[in-house]
């Protein structure tokens, strides 16, 4: 019995070291080929989802951009359309001129149009042009609205108006800043000396 009890008492053993392998070959193989394949699938699924949205965010910026693209096609078109044609700087005479006969005709006494130093810009220059006078706070209205009317390219920057108000018939001094919009000028080349 001896021997039996041995044999059984190795069997046991020859048993558990047969489990023993099995587990710990059941945890390398888990190790090695089956938590790798679940974390390709886990990673295969969140490049999934971020792939996606980077889809939907694409559509989403190219609606916006055919969206901008078409409002500025409409401007362009608008652009095309108005009647503002702007003047080079060397026309500067010609268009204080203009100025003067706008504020003559709305009834203004000018006594002074002084331009600016040309602003250089890319889409277009501007020219400063101060206008000294007096007149009636009509008057500088209607000459508002006549330069408004006829010279699209010219803005209002600011104005000053005074009078005496112990004199409500008197004409009141005004100062009139205005900004003219010219075709902006070539760039000047500068070569260094040789």
């Amino acid at each position: 019995m001896n021997q039996v009890a041995w044999l059984a008492k190795l069997g046991r053993q020859v048993d558990a070291i047969g489990v023993s392998v099995l587990v710990a070959l059941t945890i390398v193989v888990y190790a090695g080929l089956v938590q790798p394949v679940l974390r390709g699938r886990d990673v295969r699924e969140a490049v999934s989802a971020q792939l996606a949205t980077e889809h939907a965010t694409a559509r989403q910026l190219s609606a916006e951009a055919a969206s901008f693209k078409r409002q500025a096609d409409t401007l362009q078109r608008e652009l095309d359309k108005s009647s503002v044609q702007l003047l080079r700087v060397s026309q500067t005479n010609s268009q204080l001129s203009r100025i003067t006969n706008l504020a003559a005709d709305a009834g203004l006494n000018v006594r002074a149009v002084v331009p600016g130093q040309p602003i250089p810009g890319n889409r277009y220059g501007a020219v400063p042009i101060q206008v000294d006078g007096n007149g009636s706070y009509a008057q500088c209205t209607a000459f508002f609205n006549r330069l408004h009317a006829r010279l699209r390219d010219v803005g209002v920057q600011s104005f000053e108006l005074s009078a005496n108000p112990a004199e409500p018939d008197s004409k009141a001094e005004f100062r009139f800043q205005l900004i003219w919009y010219v075709v902006p000028s070539a760039p000047t080349s500068h070569s260094p000396p040789s």
